[in-house]
């Protein structure tokens, strides 16, 4: 319900109130994703540049490998932001079916059938599955029967499985048209967990990056090898930095975790964290 042209609220509805919005359309989720997940960092990791705050070395999960690459110098803010939309826009022509799942399990331990892959590996114990709804929720089934926990994501769409190769060509298509640089800050593959460099420029980094199982525990054990002692998430909650712990060695000592979320104060330059 909308106020009527004179502004004033519509019949049935409360003063002081506002009516409940329309629910999105078959496909938007797909759609909005995308930028959604990497829109809101650009913004944050400026506001905390300008408040003296320099990273040694970036990382991005998934959506957010995008951002990360931005805030290194990979993508212009032109270009990120058309990778994003484009991408978003493929992923709402792939066919409905798509489906992904945390599952309290390693890696080694499952055994997938046809239409389901490993997405990405969280944890010794943490992996997402992406594929078929049907191979998915099936395979939920049967670790939730062996007493393990599982929850399918609130996403129609499967990236980081063969259901994102028919909009491979097309993506590479747009990437070819946008100029692609070198990282001027350190930049961490989400999927090889190996330093970002000259791959970078190539369009075909980005279409693997796309396709292959996020590694999300060995990009850790990796920052952990090259002593990094502080992270800062500058996503929408705390999932990453709520997962970093399980990734550390056993009798590791616990960097300082923070969130823009949680420890916003905490990040401000006149504020002692230690």
């Amino acid at each position: 319900m909308r106020p009527d042209r004179a502004g004033h609220p519509p019949a049935g509805a409360r003063p002081g109130t506002r009516p409940p919005l329309p629910p999105l359309p078959r496909g938007s989720r797909r759609l909005l994703h995308g930028p959604a997940q990497a829109g809101p960092r650009r913004p944050v990791h400026r506001l905390l540049e300008s408040q003296g705050l320099r990273p040694d070395v970036l990382f991005g999960y998934s959506a957010g490998h995008m951002a990360a690459a931005h805030a290194a110098g990979v993508f212009s803010l032109a270009d990120a932001c058309r990778a994003v939309g484009t991408l978003s826009r493929l992923v709402r022509t792939l066919p409905e079916g798509g489906c992904m799942a945390a599952v309290e399990a390693g890696p080694q331990e499952l055994r997938l059938g046809p239409g389901a892959v490993v997405a990405a590996v969280n944890g010794p114990r943490s992996v997402v599955v992406a594929g078929d709804r049907e191979a998915v929720t099936a395979l939920c089934a049967q670790w939730s029967a062996r007493g393990r926990r599982t929850h399918v994501l609130r996403v129609d769409a499967a990236p980081h499985s063969p259901l994102f190769e028919p909009l491979l060509a097309d993506y590479h298509r747009a990437l070819l048209t946008m100029e692609l640089h070198v990282p001027r800050i350190p930049l961490v593959s989400d999927t090889t967990a190996e330093p970002v460099t000259r791959a970078s420029t190539e369009p075909g980094y980005w279409l693997r990056a796309l396709r292959r199982p996020v590694r999300f525990a060995d990009a850790v054990a990796r920052l952990h090898a090259e002593r990094t002692t502080t992270y800062v998430e500058l996503g929408p909650g705390e999932v990453l930095t709520g997962m970093l712990d399980a990734c550390l060695p056993r009798g590791a000592g616990r960097p300082l975790l923070l969130s823009v979320t949680r420890n916003w104060r905490a990040l401000r330059r006149e504020t002692d964290v230690a």
